[in-house]
């Protein structure tokens, strides 16, 4: 067995080859992250691309974002030029949207010394059924974009459904009908309402593990679905 064993382990090292891979040189290119959701502003952060041997710190990462850039949003209607709001002074609504996005407690959020874009300009809140025209100009360019806020899909029903194996345990159902005539997409989130030792359990909506799904195989269905992660407690107020 000792002279099997040492001549497969010669001919695994025999087949090894060297790959060189040609790596393009980098040029910088702008990173454009922006929202606008129901009832809320719209928020944009804009950074510059980072070259993949960079350092991959918050501090490189922080160095590369844009402050100087001419951003603007329309509605069709109303025009209006984003300002630059500090992570601890955001539009209400919007600490916890960014939080969650980041991953991120809200007051870790505010101590990040970043800035983005948005406004407290009451015409421009988002609303169903409105498109939203981004135009970002930076360095002598010009960046477009465009929206639309479509008509929500309500769910049929809501439940919680006890897990056979535990006594206490077990997951939130949702019942959806999907609309034959136009192709949906979804995001489920939840955040559960009550708390624990005097604090929210949860200080933003959580997403599932895939959270973003279209209805490419339920196109017209009525179906029923649950949220796998995290599983709810018997007793949880859960808001969806």
């Amino acid at each position: 067995m000792k002279y099997l064993f040492f001549i497969f382990l010669i001919i695994i090292i025999s087949c090894t080859k060297e790959v060189n891979i040609d790596i393009p040189q980098h040029q910088d290119q702008l990173v454009i992250d922006g929202l606008i959701e129901t009832n809320l502003p719209p928020i944009v952060l804009i950074s510059k691309s980072q070259n993949v041997y960079a350092p991959t710190d918050l501090d490189s990462y922080i160095s590369n974002i844009i402050n100087d850039a001419e951003v603007w949003v329309s509605n069709g209607t109303d025009s209006v030029q984003l300002e630059l709001f500090p992570a601890n002074n955001l539009p209400v609504g919007l600490p916890e949207i960014i939080a969650a996005k980041l991953n991120i407690k809200l007051n870790e959020l505010s101590l990040l010394p970043i800035s983005f874009y948005s406004t407290n300009n009451p015409l421009m809140i988002g609303e169903v059924n409105k498109q939203y025209d981004l135009r970002i100009i930076y360095n002598n360019q010009q960046y477009l974009a465009s929206t639309t806020i479509l008509e929500p899909t309500q769910l049929d029903d809501l439940y919680w459904q006890l897990e056979p194996e535990t006594i206490e345990y077990g997951f939130s159902w949702a019942r959806l009908s999907d609309p034959l005539i136009q192709n949906d997409c979804y995001k489920w989130e939840v955040k559960r309402l009550d708390t624990w030792n005097g604090k929210p359990k949860d200080e933003w909506y959580k997403t599932a593990r895939d959270p973003y799904f279209n209805d490419r195989y339920f196109n017209g269905l009525t179906f029923d679905f649950f949220y796998e992660n995290p599983m709810g407690r018997k007793g949880d107020t859960t808001h969806i």
